[in-house]
């Protein structure tokens, strides 16, 4: 019988079950975001930061950092990242996206705000749902039939410029993740909150950056014990956008994200 030891020795004993929720919750609804400048043998491929598919009624949009979307637009294409293990390339043209909710200081700094939802067309939408999936809090946010016994984790997604290989015109990365303390409670700060999320302790094997993690969601990650299948399982629930990496704090590693308020009071309505 599956049950929360079960659960607690897969967590602490290897990095599979870590992994596999990684990949599941990043193949789905996370990409990677570039800036494609020029044409031809001219062209340049940039790794602009992070976003997250998601879904307002009938419309798709991309949830990133607004910074992340002041270096995109000066470009004349997005590219993002659609299937993993593939080679491949999909491209929108820059003037076809549209800002739809945007919040940013003004002068870039620590505490923002800093969170976007670019709107993307129907034609775009169409293919990269081929691939991928767009989140909706009403489908695929947390389960009501979740049992009372879970184990709560926090998740930061996002593709870290350190572990790509870039070239001109080509970039190999992948969707990486962090998972932190879920007890940390989040802060306000005038009409925002903030997750101040430690992604690596000193005893870690740290990323010296974390910069492409910008834009990239945090999710609350509830584990538990299957009553159909009797294995293990898990549901997840977007409550956050990355948006700015801390100096180190005795040691550790620190990301600043965009709370649960500030992300489902912004969250498009249409």
């Amino acid at each position: 019988m599956c049950s929360l030891d079960d659960i607690e020795t897969e967590l602490s004993s290897s990095d599979d079950l870590r992994l596999t929720i990684i990949r599941e919750i990043g193949g789905r609804f996370a990409v990677a975001l570039f800036a494609k400048s020029g044409s031809g043998e001219a062209s340049q491929l940039e790794l602009g930061g992070s976003g997250t598919l998601v879904m307002a009624g009938e419309s798709h949009y991309i949830l990133t950092a607004a910074h992340v979307w002041e270096f995109l637009e000066k470009a004349n294409q997005i590219g993002i990242t659609i299937t993993d293990n593939i080679d491949h390339a999909f491209f929108m043209d820059v003037r076809a996206i549209v800002p739809t909710v945007e919040v940013k200081a003004t002068i870039w700094n620590e505490w923002g705000p800093d969170l976007i939802f670019l709107k993307i067309p129907a034609e775009y939408a169409g293919t990269i749902k081929a691939f991928k999936g767009f989140y909706s809090p009403a489908v695929d946010g947390e389960s009501v039939d979740l049992p009372k016994e879970v184990i709560e984790n926090r998740v930061l997604l996002g593709a870290p410029y350190e572990l790509g290989t870039f070239t001109q015109s080509h970039a190999d990365l992948r969707i990486d993740g962090c998972f932190t303390d879920p007890s940390v409670p989040p802060v306000s700060k005038g009409d925002y909150d903030f997750l101040d999320l430690v992604v690596a302790t000193p005893s870690d094997t740290a990323l010296k950056s974390y910069g492409g993690m910008s834009g990239g969601g945090v999710w609350r990650v509830l584990i538990y014990c299957s009553q159909v299948t009797n294995r293990i399982a898990w549901s997840q629930r977007l409550i956050g956008v990355a948006f700015y990496e801390l100096a180190n704090i005795d040691g550790c590693r620190i990301v600043r994200c965009h709370g649960p308020q500030s992300v489902g009071d912004k969250f498009p309505t249409d």
